[in-house]
């Protein structure tokens, strides 16, 4: 594990350059004293004082009774509704759409808090950062000029024009273009003193198995690939030859992650925004014909499958997403590969397929932008598209439905929020004509295959509020931080299952600082385990310093049981194998009497000292 007094550096742009600098432990202690989270969530939320918590309507899903709460005590903001939550830092992270670094750099610049210059040699990967940043700044140029001013750029400016693209979105997209040829690229970037190795790490180059390097992109337009502050993290290209593949993307680097960029937002955040509407479309001209058209929302992603990185990153701008596919059965294929992303986030996610041969940029380029946005007020609701597409695809028929029913049910069975499930169940009873305790029935016996959703079940079920072990643990952590160093002792981490629950544990645990909750880097920019933590600190904890006992020693009779377990089994299968009935038996019925004894104390669950303490 990990100190969580490890350093950590970002990269932060300015005007006249880039300086390298880092964040401590120090650091995001004195944003956590000095940066207050009802300001920072006011700007956004209108918040009504609840007692000692502020309330509002969530920024991250569509709702009209607010259930968005900030504790300012705390430090901690939590939406009941959906389930976001976590920390200052995730709230921007979540609402700007920035990764932790440039999280704690926008609220150290707010809140003057300064950052520490880093010494050379602080961390290598920061550095390679910063020059994968220059390479691609100096490559844009290169591809820039060969699409304005090179003779060899006069066919694609002729493409260009023949697809509509004015000269403002040339300029605004930074398109640029290489002329066909192995090393034009390379040979220009090693002039300027780039080491082959470090273009290679960068995606601009390809080495190929005799050890030669060449130019990754050639012959093609060039479609520069932005993070939300604008700087150029990768690249895309259409051939203009009939050579494959027609799209070619930069590989994975230390900056660019596909599943987690979307072509288009920094260009379109501000429009998204100000309408909370996103239009996701497939292609990058897609993109381009939609914001030269005055419909600057539209975004891209990228050559892949929509992503749940992707949606987290379009929840802190919109409060509807409208998928805009071609009218045919690939469009069909796409809705059906997002739904199961798309729908746990409550959402309101429609779909708008388009008329059949027709893409975003044929249509808005020949129709105009008054008809694109008369066909998005048409675009359906996700769920009954789905419901709809099987209808036709089956017939209404009593067969056809029973087998609508069943290629929808796997949507609800991967839902681990009930009241969302809910909503969708019934809207399926409806659409389908069926009785709405049919279908829970059919879809109890999928619950099994979702363990998120069983969980979600399991605890819903006892109003008195069995928590699993994992979870009391972890609250049992955060509420008496005294009791950490005996359950260490334990070394509980072999238990979990949770991996998000894993993480945490470590930390509290093994960190160097357990005066405050986390100060790891790592562990603050994953938004799910902030999600997880403000779930911990709005929910109201059972355990105190007086029955944490308690809970560490149920602990240590799961552990025992567990270990017990482990032995029988091989003693079982020994005896199976052996063919001893007698023996087999005898153990079955050991086998039986630890199934009972774990059933009084829960081997996944734990009843809270207010049912088991008089």
């Amino acid at each position: 594990m990990r100190s969580l007094g490890t350093v950590r550096l970002l990269t932060q742009h300015t005007e006249e350059g880039a300086l390298g600098t880092r964040i401590t432990d120090e650091t995001i202690e004195t944003l956590r004293n000095v940066a207050d989270i009802a300001q920072v969530v006011s700007e956004r939320v209108t918040l009504k004082r609840a007692g000692r918590r502020l309330t509002g309507l969530c920024p991250f899903h569509v709702e009209k009774t607010p259930s968005f709460s900030v504790d300012p005590e705390k430090q901690m903001y939590h939406c009941f509704g959906c389930g976001a939550g976590g920390d200052i830092f995730s709230f921007v992270m979540q609402s700007e759409g920035l990764s932790f670094p440039e999280a704690v750099k926008s609220l150290a610049d707010r809140f003057g808090v300064p950052l520490a210059e880093s010494q050379e040699g602080d961390d290598r990967e920061a550095g390679e950062r910063q020059a994968i940043l220059e390479a691609n700044r100096v490559a844009l140029g290169v591809f820039r000029h060969g699409l304005l001013k090179s003779p060899l750029g006069g066919v694609a400016r002729e493409y260009l024009e023949k697809r509509g693209i004015s000269e403002d979105s040339v300029a605004r997209f930074g398109l640029g273009f290489i002329p066909d040829g192995w090393t034009r690229l390379l040979d220009y970037m090693t002039k300027k003193g780039f080491d082959p190795r470090l273009l290679e790490k960068s995606g601009l180059v390809v080495r190929s198995e005799k050890g030669r390097c060449y130019d990754r992109f050639r012959n093609r337009i060039v479609f520069p690939i932005q993070d939300i502050p604008g700087r150029v993290i990768g690249f895309g290209g259409r051939v203009l030859g009939a050579e494959n593949p027609k799209y070619l993307n930069s590989p994975e680097t230390l900056l660019y992650h596909k599943a987690r960029s979307l072509y288009g937002l920094h260009q379109g955040r501000q429009e998204i925004r100000k309408s909370r509407v996103a239009y996701i479309v497939e292609g990058y001209f897609d993109v381009i014909a939609l914001h030269q058209h005055g419909i600057g929302e539209a975004v891209a992603s990228l050559g892949t499958a929509l992503t749940r990185e992707q949606i987290q990153l379009l929840r802190g701008y919109a409060d509807r997403l409208v998928l805009v596919f071609d009218g045919d059965v690939a469009g069909l294929r796409a809705a059906e590969r997002a739904a199961p992303l798309l729908l746990p986030f409550a959402m309101d996610c429609r779909v708008l397929l388009l008329p059949a041969g027709e893409d975003p940029d044929s249509f808005v380029r020949r129709l105009g932008k008054d008809a694109f946005l008369g066909e998005a007020l048409k675009a359906r609701p996700l769920f009954s598209f789905l419901m709809h597409a099987s209808l036709q695809r089956w017939g209404r028929d009593p067969a056809g439905r029973i087998k609508a029913l069943e290629s929808l049910l796997p949507l609800l069975s991967g839902m681990t929020d009930t009241v969302v499930r809910d909503v969708y169940l019934r809207e399926m009873a409806d659409g389908l004509d069926m009785e709405e305790k049919g279908i829970r029935e059919r879809l109890s016996k999928r619950i099994p295959d979702s363990p998120g959703m069983a969980r979600q079940i399991q605890k819903s079920e006892d109003p008195r509020g069995n928590l699993r072990m994992e979870e009391a643990l972890v609250s049992l952590l955060l509420s008496v931080p005294q009791c950490r160093e005996e359950v260490a002792g334990l070394k509980p981490e072999g238990f979990f299952s949770d991996p998000i629950l894993k993480r945490i544990v470590l930390s509290l645990l093994y960190g160097e600082r357990q005066d405050s909750l986390v100060n790891d880097p790592e562990i603050l920019g994953d938004p799910e385990v902030q999600r997880r933590l403000s779930g911990f600190a709005f929910g109201e904890s059972s355990w105190n310093v007086d029955n944490a006992e308690f809970l560490i020693s149920q602990f240590r009779r799961l552990q025992q049981q567990a270990q017990g377990s482990s032995g029988l089994m091989d003693r079982i299968k020994a005896a199976e194998a052996g063919k001893d009935q007698a023996r087999l038996m005898a153990l079955l019925e050991q086998k039986q009497q630890q199934a009972r004894e774990a059933a009084k104390i829960g081997l996944s669950r734990v009843v809270t000292p207010r049912r088991h303490i008089q």
